[in-house]
C-alpha cells in the first residue's frame, strides 16, 4: 500500500486484517481497484470525526 501512495499501512495483532490510510481519494480508489482483483473482500470506508 505505501508503494501505492498510502499515508500508513497497518496489519491486525493477528494478521486477517491489513489496512492503509490516506486523504486522496485517488489513491484510495486506485489502491482499491488494485486490491479488489486478488483478494476475495476489500472495502473503502471514511472515518468518522468526533464532535463535541
Amino acid at each position: 500500500m505505501l508503494e501505492l501512495g498510502f499515508d500508513g499501512a497497518l496489519m491486525s495483532g493477528s494478521g486477517s486484517c491489513v489496512f492503509g490510510m490516506t486523504n486522496d481519494e485517488e489513491i484510495l480508489h486506485k489502491g482499491y481497484e488494485y486490491f479488489k482483483e486478488s483478494y476475495y473482500f476489500v472495502r473503502t470506508t471514511k472515518l468518522l470525526s468526533h464532535q463535541d
